[in-house]
């Protein structure tokens, strides 16, 4: 999970350098060519268990940060399956790894979850 965990921040950070948040269409079509470069975003049920693990978080903040992996890992899912419909998607795919929390969120996850991101 640790690579994982670092390509998605690598290329959330390449995504950035690029001007994918710039929203231009240049950068989107960037980020696509990018983003169909990944390795599965998430193995078969760890949104499920990453939701469950949020729910019983009592930090308030870890809480968000977990909500924050579970959402880069639907956008990466959507993606996959071939679902790019929402254009918004990259540009969130940074926003969400340059966070903090994020990365809180995802660090407990791999503490504590069983099924791998």
């Amino acid at each position: 999970m640790r690579l994982r965990h670092l390509s998605l921040i690598t290329l959330a950070t390449g995504l950035a350098l690029t001007g994918c948040s710039s929203g231009g269409d240049d950068a989107l079509e960037d980020s696509c060519e990018q983003l169909q470069g990944l390795p599965e975003p998430a193995d078969e049920g760890f949104i499920e268990q990453a939701e469950e693990i949020k729910n019983n978080a009592s930090d308030e903040q870890l809480r968000h940060g977990i909500d924050q992996v579970i959402s880069m890992a639907e956008i990466l899912e959507d993606h996959r399956t071939g679902d790019t419909s929402d254009t918004d998607a990259y540009a969130e795919v940074v926003e969400l790894a340059d966070d903090d929390e994020f990365v809180d969120g995802m660090t407990y996850l791999q503490d504590h979850c069983e099924v791998q991101f």
